[in-house]
């Protein structure tokens, strides 16, 4: 049992270890979808393979398309409008082109269900051993690049990486095992406010308890294990989300500003005009004295600048501006009134409310 169960929790972490990274970073960017496309295209080519070559150059055919799904990737993130989307119809062509072309196929069925999700309890010990040194080398490209790349380039290094990655573990283990492996304990604890590499380690972590019990789990009540490793990914990833809730460590929206608290604050924009101070009126005269010029509260110093129609503190406070000070020679009110701008009620009925 530690002979067959070994190889497969060997694979996954494997597996886990190069597509936490990648996941981490595939959700900053908003392309979840991005592993799913990719690896179906890898799926597609092998697809290819078996009926064109009968099994023949497989990988080789399999890098291709999931290259050739990376750069309409990378171009669509330049000419598509919505890249979700297009993301999606590039995994629905692949999976279906994969149907038509293994029909064609002797044992499609077969093929199309190992491409899908394969029973890693069978992986030979050799093709994880040779599936690490590759992803060690990838990993060690990564680290010494990513930090000095920009502009098209790092992205040529991302997508290309990441293609022969994806093309790996597809072969290896399946479109929707990698798939969960990169995506549920990413998404996980992207939800967090740590860093980048506690991120990682904490994906890293949570994938290998959920490999463990999904592995184990298949041996001992004799279900397909990639599959019992994609369910229980996505069932946690799921659970997560809901109990998490919305927002729960996110800082809440900005409220649009009252249309009143914005019209007391144009009146401070009036401070700005004044090329002197008058002695009496509505604005006050500031006070030179002991502390004047070094911002002290209370010494009499010109850092603080209040006309007396204004909106008062409390007022300012519960619109979301701190205070109100002079920042150099340029009151607050301006910068006060540009943050408000992009929170003004859009539409008739807020303006009424």
């Amino acid at each position: 049992m530690i002979d067959v169960l070994f190889g497969a929790f060997l694979l996954s972490v494997v597996l886990l270890g190069i597509h936490s990274y990648y996941g981490l970073h595939i959700i900053e960017r908003g392309i979840i979808f991005t592993d799913l496309g990719i690896g179906q295209m890898a799926a597609l080519g092998a697809a290819t393979a078996i009926w064109c070559f009968d099994g023949q150059h497989v990988y080789l055919v399999s890098l291709l398309f999931s290259l050739a799904g990376a750069l309409l990737i990378a171009l669509s993130t330049k000419r598509a409008k919505h890249q979700e989307a297009f993301i999606g119809l590039l995994y629905a062509f692949g999976m279906s082109a994969a149907v038509l072309v293994l029909s064609r196929a002797p044992r499609g069925g077969e093929e199309l269900q190992h491409l899908i999700a394969a029973d890693i309890l069978f992986v030979p010990l050799s093709a994880v051993l040779k599936t690490a040194g590759l992803y060690l080398a990838i990993g060690a490209l990564l680290w010494l690049t990513m930090g000095r790349l920009r502009g098209l380039w790092k992205e040529l290094v991302f997508f290309g990486s990441f293609s022969l990655t994806v093309t790996s573990s597809v072969n290896l283990a399946g479109v929707l095992v990698v798939f969960a492996i990169l995506v549920s304990p990413a998404f996980i604890m992207s939800a967090t406010r740590y860093s980048f590499k506690v991120k990682l380690l904490g994906a890293w972590g949570l994938g290998t308890a959920l490999n463990l019990i999904a592995i184990t789990a298949s041996y001992f009540f004799d279900l397909p294990t990639g599959y019992t490793v994609v369910a229980l990914y996505a069932l946690s990833g799921m659970v997560f989300a809901l109990a998490r809730g919305p927002g729960a460590n996110e800082r809440p929206p900005v409220q649009a500003r009252p249309a009143a608290t914005l019209a007391r604050l144009a009146q401070l924009e009036q401070i700005e005009e004044a090329e002197a101070w008058p002695s009496g009126g509505g604005i006050e005269q500031p006070v030179q004295g002991e502390g004047a010029g070094r911002g002290e509260p209370g010494q009499g110093g010109d850092d603080r600048v209040r006309r007396k129609d204004a909106a008062p503190a409390q007022d300012l406070e519960a619109a979301g501006f701190e205070q109100l000070e002079v920042l150099g020679d340029r009151p607050i009110a301006r910068v006060a009134l540009w943050l408000g701008g992009a929170n003004q009620p859009s539409s008739e009925e807020e303006r009424q409310a």
